[in-house]
């Protein structure tokens, strides 16, 4: 066996006492023996996790890849929505000014028709007016007239 003291570690040297040589050797080869299955045990455990962090690089690379590919996706979305709500909005918009023009042309057009009907009428009363002062002035010509013949036929007969 083997006998280890920490004092002659920290002194810096390494004791170690042999008791038996066949024990020893056997000892040695016990020990040797679990350290080189403990070794192939942890070469396969490393083995492994090399395989698993291959996956898991792997993984991520998918997932990346999957991600640039969901953000073009996203954004070529975004774009053609972007292009519907516009050309709904343009709709929107076009359908809003033609009733608006709609609206301004019937506002308009009945505006017209107001002042048109207006301007009729005053044209009218202006007509009507002037027709009455020329019957007044033609029956005021015509008094005069049967004024002036009356006297004449007064001083024909006389």
């Amino acid at each position: 066996m083997f006998r280890y003291d920490p004092l002659d570690k920290a002194l810096g040297s390494d004791y170690f006492e042999l008791a038996g040589t066949k024990e020893l050797d056997d000892d040695v080869f016990a020990l040797m023996s679990s350290l080189i299955d403990q070794n192939a045990e942890l070469m396969q455990k490393v083995q492994e996790l090399n395989s698993q962090k291959e996956l898991a690089n792997t993984a991520v690379r998918d997932v990346l890849n999957q991600e640039q590919t969901i953000k073009l996706l996203i954004e070529m979305v975004t774009k053609d929505m972007t292009s519907l709500i516009m050309a709904d909005a343009m709709r929107k918009a076009e359908m809003e000014r033609e009733r608006t023009l709609a609206e301004a042309k019937a506002e308009a057009e009945k505006i017209i028709e107001e002042k048109t009907h207006f301007a009729i009428e005053q044209g009218l009363l202006i007509i009507n007016k002037a027709q009455e002062r020329a019957l007044s002035i033609l029956d005021d010509v015509r008094k005069q007239a049967e004024a002036i013949t009356s006297k004449d036929n007064r001083k024909v007969k006389r």
